[in-house]
């Protein structure tokens, strides 16, 4: 960690936050990089204090990088790009994420969760989507992640452990929504 941190603390904020001719900043470009070490991402994340929320722009070249969407918040790059392990350095910030944040598709983070397939993502950021909220928020498509989850699922229905992933987070958001509509229930 000591030598990442004499590597980056050459650079200014200013410096670390300007995009590239690509579209990339210095915590886009880490959570793109599926090599990436998490020391890397938690001095940006923790002692350079970078914005979290940074996007990818508007006119982001989609032939840069597989699966990259315009507007892409970092932490939709980081789990798109299966860095998985980045998604708990975010989580030391949780409190500041934009969870509204959506990619030119109308793809929040839980939606790339849920299309990545990422069980453990899902499980570190589903909790920080208020109950019902997830509902709510519908890509390009119409879909909110619980129907993406549905969609994936039975697709998936010949292969046991992909299937099990979706069950889980299928299970997850059902449970959410059902503890959510006992509690408004009146009693007579």
């Amino acid at each position: 960690m000591e030598h990442v941190k004499e590597k980056l603390a050459r650079f200014t904020t200013d410096q670390l936050k300007a995009m590239d001719e690509k579209g990339y900043n210095a915590l886009l470009k880490a959570c793109s990089l599926p090599s990436m070490s998490p020391h890397v991402m938690q001095y940006l994340v923790t002692t350079k204090k970078v914005d979290i929320n940074c996007q990818l722009p508007r006119d982001f070249d989609r032939s840069t990088a597989k699966g990259l969407i315009p507007e892409m918040s970092a932490l939709s790059v980081a789990i798109n790009s299966g860095n998985v392990k980045l998604v708990s350095i975010f989580m030391k910030r949780r409190k500041e994420i934009s969870i509204p944040s959506s990619d030119a598709e109308g793809n929040t983070a839980l939606h790339h969760c849920v299309l990545s397939g990422s069980k453990e993502s899902f499980r570190k950021i589903f909790p920080l989507f208020k109950p019902l909220k997830w509902k709510k928020m519908r890509n390009s498509e119409g879909k909110n992640p619980l129907e993406i989850v549905r969609e994936l699922k039975q697709l998936r229905e010949g292969k046991k452990k992909e299937k099990e992933k979706f069950t889980y987070m299928e299970m997850t958001m059902r449970r959410k929504d059902s503890k959510r509509s006992m509690g408004k229930k009146k009693i007579v």
